[in-house]
C-alpha cells in the first residue's frame, strides 16, 4: 500500500513537470521572454534584474487572461496558437537550412 502511493506521487509529480516545462516552452516559442528579455538559462529568483523580468511576465499574463465563454472564440484562438507554432517551426527549418549550407565546404 505505502509503495502504490509513493508510485502514484511519483507519477503525479512527474505529470506535473512534464506539463510545466510544456507551458514553459510555450511561453518561450510565443516570443514573449525575448521581448520582456528574460535570458534562457538565467536563474529567475536570485538574478534581480531577470526576477524584475519574470514579475512583468507574470502581470502580463494576469492582466491578460481571460477566456472567452463562446466555443468560436476558443476555435479561432486554437488557430491562431496552431498557425504561429507551424510558422515558427517552418522559419525554424528555413533557419537550420541556410546554416547548413553556409558552413558546407565546396570543392
Amino acid at each position: 500500500m505505502i509503495v502504490q502511493t509513493y508510485r502514484l506521487k511519483q507519477n503525479q509529480r512527474a505529470a506535473r513537470t512534464r506539463t510545466l516545462i510544456q507551458l514553459g516552452g510555450l511561453v518561450v516559442r510565443s516570443e514573449i521572454t525575448q521581448k520582456l528579455g528574460i535570458e534562457i538559462g538565467a536563474d529567475l529568483q536570485k538574478n534581480e534584474e531577470q526576477k524584475r523580468k519574470a514579475y512583468t511576465l507574470l502581470g502580463l499574463l494576469i492582466r491578460q487572461v481571460s477566456v472567452p465563454q463562446k466555443a468560436e472564440e476558443l476555435e479561432n484562438l486554437e488557430l491562431l496558437g496552431k498557425q504561429f507554432l507551424f510558422e515558427k517551426q517552418e522559419e525554424d527549418v528555413e533557419e537550420t537550412m541556410r546554416e547548413i549550407t553556409d558552413n558546407l565546404v565546396t570543392v
